[in-house]
């Protein structure tokens, strides 16, 4: 039904409510009043595979920390996905299970999350919801030809997950070039 819908939205848009507002939980009391039932939708959004888990693994193992530690950034190439038999529809859970980790990081201001889709076509994800220190990331996806939101951004990319990452840590620091003091 439409309420399950808002609220399901609701919940994957905020970050799992980490970015919302008085008004978003007066909107999800409604979804509540209408009988919508939270649990049930969170695990559904939160579902994961055997193989998800690997690759996120895989992902989160290759975590860097770029500009005294304010950025966070992991990269996937195409190939680790092509082993591993999954659809367009899994490799964005797997992304998206990977942003949501980064960006728990408490000691980080900027997560990123930088995948080759396709061969030669990467995606930047980018991310900022630290509660001392957020930072609009759509600045930087702009930036880099994309956008987005404050707290959760993107942009394309031709090129290489290596040569992607080599713009990002270039464009990030113009934006803002507080990143770049100690």
């Amino acid at each position: 039904d439409i309420a399950t819908c808002l609220y399901a939205g609701i919940w994957s848009d905020t970050g799992s409510l980490i970015s919302a507002t008085k008004r978003t939980f007066e909107i999800l009391g409604k979804c509540l009043d209408l009988g919508v039932e939270p649990n049930k939708i969170v695990r559904a959004l939160r579902s994961t595979n055997t193989t998800e888990i690997k690759l996120v693994g895989k992902f989160m193992s290759n975590v860097q920390k770029f500009f005294n530690g304010k950025v966070l950034v992991t990269k996937a190439e195409y190939k680790d996905f092509a082993g591993e038999n999954v659809s367009d529809e899994e490799i964005g859970e797997v992304k998206e299970k990977a942003l949501g980790q980064l960006t728990f990081s408490s000691d980080t201001y900027i997560q990123s999350f930088i995948y080759e889709y396709l061969p030669r076509q990467v995606s930047i994800s980018i991310r900022s919801f630290h509660p001392l220190h957020s930072y609009d990331i759509s600045k930087i996806a702009k930036a880099m030809g994309g956008g987005g939101h404050p707290g959760a951004s993107s942009a394309r990319f031709s090129g290489t997950p290596d040569e992607a990452e080599k713009l990002f840590l270039e464009t990030a620091p113009k934006v803002y070039p507080d990143l770049l003091e100690s």
